[in-house]
């Protein structure tokens, strides 16, 4: 494909790529666009890129190691140029390589900066927003070209696709796919284009999550299956899962014959990282007959609490052990439910929204493996 048609000076991109694609060819394009429109090139990166841009470079006669070696290609640290700085620091050191550029005889810059450092534990979308309308005033007084590249994999797709609202000249690549649109184009309207690509999108995010779920039980099916009681089976499980998403502590009540039990004992919970105040309220909640697990899971997957919306002695509780939200699974097996799994989660860039399905398939097959123990006991008489 020839991308160089859509190549401009004074042009901003974003590229959304995949874990299976991070669009390299598409890289060492927009590096040969720059250099034959004298830019001085910067790749603001953090992954190991040098061999597969080599590779691409090389489609396009040019030689990564020489266009380091003559300062025409610039690699540095994308995390350290831009999650690390300020909004303002950020402008001010592209308008500082800009000027440096153009004292060296260059015409201008052009960037490619990887957002993946932008994925990071202290990711903050309001940062990003911002940043991103900021970058429109560079474009508009500096002689700079750049593409933006964010991986739809790490990033997810709303994320995306804010960000394509906010800069209407994007390139989607996912190996044979790509979509290309530009300020302008008359093909499609802008929102009949971000449908599109909201549609490739989505179906890449939901083939990646299967994906996720199906290894994820695959590899706790193998943990679980050499254990010899239902404690040892519930308490490696949610080791696991809390160690696998951001929950910080968890724990199960097994129900007595489909029915929530009427006096709580340690044979009724499990726990991990627990502490007795967060299960004597989840107890009150039961016992109390606040709501009903096998009316409310008959409609329901699970049950998503955040502090923010708590009043009272639970939200009391939460705030006391730093928990922002938490999540109710039944484990269920055909139409019984065995036990109910509670997660809570400190972390504020986490959504058990996001990951109830995952945790409601994952609860599922637990059952599944509680219902198989249990039967094989009674076969074979096990105590």
């Amino acid at each position: 494909m020839d991308y160089d048609k859509y190549f401009q000076r004074g042009v901003r991109y974003t590229l959304i790529n995949t874990d299976d694609d991070y669009g390299y060819d598409i890289i060492a394009a927009y590096i040969s666009w720059g250099l034959k429109n004298n830019r001085k090139c910067y790749y603001f990166v953090d992954r190991d890129v040098l061999v597969n841009l080599d590779f691409y470079l090389k489609q396009v006669n040019l030689d990564l190691i020489e266009l380091m070696a003559n300062n025409k290609l610039t690699i540095q640290s994308s995390k350290m140029f831009f999650s690390n700085n300020s909004i303002n620091s950020t402008f001010d050191n592209i308008v500082r390589l800009t000027n440096e550029a153009l004292e060296d005889g260059y015409d201008g810059i052009a960037v490619i900066s990887d957002r993946e450092s932008f994925c990071h534990s202290d990711y903050d979308e309001q940062f990003l927003y911002n940043y991103e309308k900021q970058l429109d005033e560079i474009f508009d007084k500096y002689p700079v070209s750049a593409i933006s590249c964010y991986n739809i994999d790490k990033f997810g797709v709303d994320a995306i696709f804010a960000i394509t609202h906010l800069n209407p000249n994007f390139i989607y690549k996912n190996n044979d796919e790509v979509y290309v649109h530009l300020a302008g184009d008359e093909l499609f309207t802008k929102e009949e284009t971000l449908g599109i690509v909201q549609e490739f999108l989505k179906k890449r995010e939901k083939i990646l999550r299967e994906n996720k779920v199906y290894k994820f039980i695959s590899k706790l099916s193998g943990e679980l299956s050499y254990k010899k009681d239902e404690g040892e089976i519930l308490e490696t499980a949610l080791s696991i899962i809390c160690n696998s998403i951001s929950a910080n502590r968890g724990f199960v009540v097994l129900f007595n014959n489909n029915e929530v039990p009427k006096d709580f004992n340690s044979e009724h919970i499990i726990s991990y990282n627990i502490t007795e105040d967060i299960i004597n309220t989840y107890k009150q909640h039961l016992l109390s007959g606040l709501y009903d697990p096998k009316v409310t899971f008959s409609k329901l997957n699970c049950l998503v609490f955040n502090a923010r919306d708590l009043k009272g002695p639970t939200k009391e509780i939460m705030d006391k052990n730093n928990i922002l939200s938490c999540i109710t699974i039944p484990i269920k097996f055909n139409d019984d439910i065995l036990g109910c799994m509670w997660l809570s989660s400190q972390d504020k860039y986490f959504s058990f929204e996001d990951s109830s399905e995952f945790l409601y398939m994952v609860c599922q097959t637990i059952g599944k493996m509680l219902a198989e123990f249990r039967r094989y006991k009674k076969k074979y008489r096990i105590v």
